[in-house]
């Protein structure tokens, strides 16, 4: 998924941050606005339904609900608009739990890549469920809408307490070691250079207790 970065860019969550059916939007990636422009047929809507469909993560599902003003997606996700958002919270646990899980899983099995595509997608059978299941479903998904924006907003004043307490921290950073180019020679990689492993590798090349110096060993 990805997601407009203040104030000029776009979220971009992974499908790695499918949280069943929420999307940890702590770790997405952010595009500018002008490449989240360029697709608007994948920009995301409140309540679009999220479902992964290359890759280990095919058939994870998330649901966006419209936590960011822009968001976008990666061609490994297919977006699930429905004509009726409000059913999208009953939909997105349908496909979540064991009845949508073993008809994804049917698609899938036994390939070598596992993909899915919109057509099987369509496939996918949502039974119809009461009035009063419907209500019920609807409660406690608001319910736990609720809980993850408290907890966002907890997060947030843990956060601010933290920047409060240690805004003075500092870390001083230095040198541990100058070498020219000349000393380089063809060994560029900084841990070759290393004083601290310089003297390990002289260490171990001239003890008495070691048979062969370390770059004879080849094999075990």
């Amino acid at each position: 998924l990805m997601i407009r970065r203040p104030p000029r860019s776009t979220l971009f969550p992974y499908t790695t941050l499918f949280r069943s059916p929420f999307i940890d939007f702590s770790k997405v990636a952010k595009i500018s606005p002008h490449l989240h422009n360029q697709f608007i047929k994948t920009q995301l809507k409140q309540n679009d339904i999220l479902i992964s469909v290359r890759g280990v993560s095919t058939g994870k599902i998330g649901i966006f609900l419209g936590e960011t003003d822009e968001a976008n997606i990666s061609p490994n996700i297919i977006i699930v608009r429905l004509r009726d958002s409000t059913l999208a919270p009953y939909v997105t646990m349908t496909l979540i739990s064991s009845i949508g899980q073993l008809q994804i899983n049917q698609f899938i099995s036994g390939a070598g890549k596992p993909s899915l595509t919109a057509p099987m997608i369509n496939r996918i059978q949502i039974p119809k469920p009461s009035d009063d299941k419907l209500k019920q479903i609807d409660s406690l998904w608001k319910g736990a809408k609720i809980k993850r924006l408290k907890a966002k907003e907890i997060i947030l004043k843990v956060q601010e307490l933290f920047d409060d307490a240690f805004s003075n921290f500092t870390i001083n950073k230095k040198l541990t070691t100058l070498k020219t180019i000349k000393e380089l020679g063809i060994r560029w990689d900084p841990h070759y250079h290393n004083d601290g492993y310089m003297l390990l590798r002289n260490f171990i090349s001239n003890t008495k207790l070691i048979k062969h110096k370390i770059t004879e060993i080849t094999d075990f």
